[in-house]
């Protein structure tokens, strides 16, 4: 075995977070703040959709960051 995950009694618990930044084409700010809430929404959608745990996903008016 090349590598042993940490056990607790017969369970494992690997734990993989993902940080990822999204910005848009040349920095322009381009997300109003009207459409922020959907586009979250839309997102955290398809994380749960791919099998994902998104835990936070925030940003501002030229990108969007999120922890899944």
């Amino acid at each position: 075995m090349i590598f042993s995950l940490p056990t607790y009694g017969k369970y494992i618990y690997p734990n993989i977070y993902t940080y990822v930044i999204f910005a848009v084409k040349g920095r322009e700010a381009l997300i109003r703040r009207e459409w922020q809430e959907e586009l979250y929404r839309y997102m955290a959608g398809a994380l749960k959709n791919h099998g994902h745990t998104p835990y936070i996903i925030n940003g501002v008016e030229d990108d969007v960051h999120f922890l899944a």
